[in-house]
């Protein structure tokens, strides 16, 4: 992908950014189908190559979703971690640490983007979090908050929680920590405080779905990784953090809309499991989708401006 394709984007009103094909449409679906049901014209930004790696959501119903008028997809093909070092080879590799060549790749995607959020003038956008430690999620994460900074003006950015590393008990907190996210006091509840155990049960789920962890001695040599993890996680103070200023912001439904079992495709019936009791913690409903609105940064005065969250009502019309 060159500055060509760059040059021929057109303005729009929404742009996701997802680190391989599948992991916007496995995270945001509802919210994707909601944009193209209202008119909302959508930039879809994939960053890493997918060569070589499984898939997990549905490969016909992305093809059929990025086919849509007023939809549009910039693939830019950056090699992805197994590609770019042997030690993105097994789970502990892609999930702890990076490599010096991951720099090269960071810089040349916080200039695309950048270049990306100034030719098509997008009112909302969303970014990767990072639920799960992946090192191409973490890289699209930094990337993203490099070229889109919460700065007001009449963009909302939003960060998106990965599925389906997001339904496993505490894998959110540990990411919110990790970014040092200062939270309002209405929204520390949405901190999930599950126990160590719940995580040792439960953290293998997704990437286990995702092809990224194979076997039971894969499982048991990553659990110390993912214990530790936790209890670094327990220093973090919602309401002190000295990263990004976050609100949370869901998406509940009775029901998911009828397109979305196109988008994510078959899933397991542990995924399935984790994803209706995360539905119900996070939205009290039998489907929910979790994003993060990012808050500018408080000015010197104490004083803050924050931007107009977009309410489901204006958002349907």
């Amino acid at each position: 992908m060159g500055p060509t394709e760059v040059a021929r984007l057109q303005p729009c009103d929404s742009v996701y950014v997802s680190p391989h094909a599948d992991d916007v449409f496995l995270s945001c679906p509802a919210r994707l189908l909601q944009d193209q049901a209202r008119g909302a014209t959508i930039l879809i930004v994939t960053l890493f190559d997918d060569a070589g790696r499984s898939q997990a959501a549905s490969a016909a119903g992305r093809a059929s979703f990025l086919s849509r008028a007023g939809v549009q997809h910039l693939d830019v093909g950056l090699p992805a971690a197994p590609a770019r070092h042997p030690a993105y080879t097994t789970f502990r590799g892609l999930t702890q640490g990076r490599q010096a060549v991951d720099e090269d790749c960071l810089g040349r995607a916080v200039e695309l983007l950048a270049d990306v959020g100034h030719r098509t003038r997008a009112g909302e956008v969303y970014l990767p979090l990072g639920v799960g430690q992946h090192i191409d999620h973490r890289l699209a994460h930094e990337a993203s908050r490099g070229a889109f900074p919460p700065r007001g003006g009449g963009r909302n950015v939003f960060l998106y929680e990965e599925r389906p590393e997001a339904f496993v008990p505490g894998a959110v907190r540990v990411r919110l920590s990790q970014v040092g996210a200062r939270l309002p006091p209405g929204a520390v509840e949405a901190a999930d405080r599950a126990g160590l155990a719940r995580l040792l049960v439960r953290f293998h789920v997704a990437p286990t779905f995702r092809g990224d962890l194979k076997g039971w001695r894969d499982r048991l040599r990553s659990a110390a990784l993912a214990a530790r993890q936790w209890r670094e996680s327990k220093a973090w103070h919602p309401l002190k953090g000295f990263g990004p200023r976050l609100q949370p912001v869901v998406d509940a439904a009775a029901e998911p809309p009828a397109e979305v079992p196109e988008l994510i495709g078959p899933r397991s019936g542990a995924v399935e499991k984790l994803g209706r009791a995360y539905a119900r913690a996070v939205g009290g409903a039998a489907y929910a989708e979790r994003y993060w609105l990012l808050l500018p940064a408080r000015e010197a005065d104490g004083l803050e401006s924050l931007p107009a969250v977009v309410g489901e009502e204006s958002r349907d019309a």
